[in-house]
């Protein structure tokens, strides 16, 4: 039996001259003709989005920036060989960055984090448990 794979995705970004920017993706990944017993490892959800805004130069000193990103994705049953089974749940998180340049010693502050609503989800059946995670970071000689 001939198994097909297909997917399809569509994907938008803008960026202003203000320094404002804008992004937006969704996909679809399937396959059909799967016979019943058919262990086939495809281990991808069906449907995928990603979008987010940003800007890189805010205020009278152009100084701030800030990304925010968010993700979903669908559920899937993952087949991982034996008895690694099973079906992993729909998740989405939120993506948070803010950041200060200090152009006078060519560097960049920034604070943020992935998954900000520490909200757990796995990305594979059996694969441990994501939360969120946070940082402050300094950054030297990048302007």
């Amino acid at each position: 039996t001939e198994v097909k794979a297909w997917g399809a995705g569509i994907s938008f970004d803008y960026k202003m001259a203000n320094k404002l920017f804008c992004f937006f993706n969704v996909f679809t990944d399937n396959l059909t003709n799967v016979p019943t017993g058919f262990l086939a490892g495809f281990n991808t959800p069906k449907y995928r989005l990603n979008t987010g805004n940003g800007h890189s130069e805010l205020g009278k000193t152009k100084q701030f920036g800030f990304n925010i990103n968010f993700s979903w994705q669908d559920d899937f049953f993952y087949e991982g060989g034996g008895h690694v089974e099973g079906t992993v749940k729909a998740y989405a998180t939120l993506d948070a960055q803010v950041n200060y340049k200090l152009p006078k010693i060519k560097s960049m502050i920034k604070l943020g984090g992935t998954n900000i609503t520490n909200k757990y989800y796995q990305t594979g059946f059996g694969n441990p448990y994501i939360g969120g995670m946070y940082y402050l970071s300094f950054a030297y000689n990048i302007l």
